[in-house]
């Protein structure tokens, strides 16, 4: 979602049309980092918890501290998403918005 509202985010992640940066799951190449980040925070919106192997890898890789940083930055980005489709803010400069919101609704 980001990617379709932002131009900047489109330059870093890749055209709107490369749905490989807007679906959902753990992307299949990229840093290992960015792999692990997606575990997590596919876990976190999917089992709002994190297994104690997912735990201990991300804390082995980022530390105690790098940890709440991504969980913050998870959380941070969840919430204006959520603020931005629950009042159907438009995209902007694409032809096709992400969502279809029902007419009338």
């Amino acid at each position: 979602m980001g990617c379709a509202r932002s131009p900047r985010a489109r330059e870093r992640c890749g055209a709107v049309d490369d749905r490989r940066n807007l679906e959902p799951g753990t992307p299949a190449g990229g840093p290992d980092d960015e792999r692990l980040v997606c575990e997590v925070a596919k876990s976190l919106h999917e089992r709002h918890e994190l297994s104690s192997e997912l735990y201990q890898r991300a804390v082995d890789r980022f530390g105690e501290r790098g940890l709440v940083d991504v969980i913050g930055v998870i959380g941070f980005y969840t919430m204006v998403s959520m603020t931005l489709n629950a009042f159907r803010v438009p995209a902007v400069g694409v032809e096709k918005q992400p969502f279809d919101y029902p007419e009338g609704e």
